[in-house]
C-alpha cells in the first residue's frame, strides 16, 4: 500500500542496534530523509546524577557508528549525524523559551527570550551555523520542491 506521505525517519544507533542492517526496510518505507544519530550524552539529560534516564549502556563508539554508516551508504536519504556534528548545530528552546547551549556536556539556559530578545539569547545559545549547514541541516520539505510524482 502507498501512502504518499512525505516524512523524515529518525534512527539512534546504539548498543542494541549498531549491528542491523536497515537497508531493506528502509528502502520500502521510502522516507524522503533518513536522520541516523550516534547515541549522545548530554548531563542532566540522559547521563549524570539528575539524569531523567540513562543512557551510558547505550553509547557506541564513533568506529561503530562510521560501520554502521557504511553498510548502509547505498540509502539515498540517509543523513548521518554523528556527535560532533549533533552537539552544537541544533537550536533548542525549553518551556521557559530559553535557549538551552550543549557546548559543555549539559543544557545550559540563556536568559528567556520574552525578556532578552531572540538576536541577544541567540548569542547565549551555543549555536554553531556553520555545523548546522554542515550536518544538512537546511533542506527541502514541500512536494513541488521534491519532485514527489503524486
Amino acid at each position: 500500500m502507498f501512502l504518499r506521505v512525505a516524512f523524515k525517519l529518525n534512527t539512534v544507533v546504539n548498543t542494541h542496534n549498531k549491528d542491523e542492517n536497515m537497508v531493506e526496510e528502509i528502502m520500502h518505507l521510502n522516507p524522503c530523509r533518513w536522520k541516523v544519530f550516534q547515541c549522545l550524552l548530554i548531563d542532566g539529560e540522559n547521563t549524570g546524577p539528575d539524569a531523567l534516564r540513562r543512557a551510558e549502556s547505550f553509547v557506541i563508539t564513533n568506529a561503530e557508528f562510521d560501520e554502521f554508516l557504511r553498510r548502509h551508504k547505498d540509502v539515498e536519504c540517509l543523513v548521518p549525524e554523528s556527535n560532533e556534528k549533533m552537539q552544537n548545530s541544533y537550536l533548542i528552546l525549553d518551556e521557559y523559551m530559553r535557549f538551552l547551549d550543549c557546548t559543555k556536556g549539559a543544557k545550559e539556559p540563556s536568559r528567556s527570550v520574552l525578556d532578552v530578545g531572540v538576536e541577544n539569547g541567540l548569542n547565549f545559545s551555543g549555536f554553531d551555523e556553520k555545523m548546522f549547514f554542515k550536518r544538512g541541516g537546511k533542506y527541502v520539505w514541500s512536494k513541488a520542491d521534491m519532485q514527489l510524482d503524486w
